[in-house]
C-alpha cells in the first residue's frame, strides 16, 4: 500500500496552507514508519557531508566512542552503532521509500544522504537534539581520525 505523501505533508506541516519542502517527505516518511518518533531534525553539518562523501560503503560504523549513549537505545560505548547512508538524489520519493525500506531492516537513529546532510529522530524533541549534538561531535572526530 503506497503512503499518502500529500497526508503526511498536510499532517506535519506547521503552516497546512502553505506547500513544505520537497525534503518534508523524508521526514513525514520517518514518522509514518518509525512509531515512536516524536521529533525529527535535518542538519547541514561540514563533518556530517564530508563524511558522507568519503565513506565508500553504504553505513557509516561508530563504536568505542562514550558518547554513544547518547543516542536513544544506546546502553554502551561498545555497542557498534550503524549510520546509513544514501546517495543524493532530487527524486525524494524514492529517497523515502529507499530509507523507509532499508530502516524497516535495520535499527538506527539517525541516517546520512551523501554530499547533503544527516536526519535523525527520537521520541522528542530534545532527545532529537541531544542526538543532533552527539552526533555532530561523533562525526568530528571520526573525520580527524580519517584525516
Amino acid at each position: 500500500m503506497r503512503t499518502s505523501w500529500s497526508r503526511i505533508w498536510r499532517r506535519y506541516t506547521l503552516e497546512p496552507h502553505r506547500k513544505p519542502s520537497a525534503e518534508a517527505l523524508l521526514h513525514g516518511r520517518l514518522y509514518a514508519d518509525q512509531s515512536r518518533t516524536g521529533a525529527v531534525l535535518h542538519t547541514h553539518s561540514k563533518a556530517a557531508t564530508l563524511l558522507s562523501l568519503i565513506e565508500p560503503g553504504k553505513t557509516l560504523w561508530l563504536s568505542g566512542y562514550e558518547l554513544l549513549k547518547a543516542l536513544e537505545g544506546v546502553a554502551s560505548h561498545d555497542e557498534r552503532v550503524a549510520i546509513p547512508i544514501f546517495d543524493n538524489t532530487q527524486d525524494m520519493r524514492a529517497l523515502a521509500d529507499q530509507a523507509g525500506e532499508r530502516l524497516a531492516h535495520e535499527a538506527s537513529v539517525a541516517y546520512l544522504i551523501r554530499g547533503h546532510g544527516l536526519y535523525t529522530w527520537a521520541t522528542d524533541m530534545k532527545a532529537c537534539l541531544r542526538q543532533v549534538e552527539a552526533l555532530d561531535f561523533l562525526f568530528d572526530c571520526e573525520l580527524f581520525l580519517r584525516r
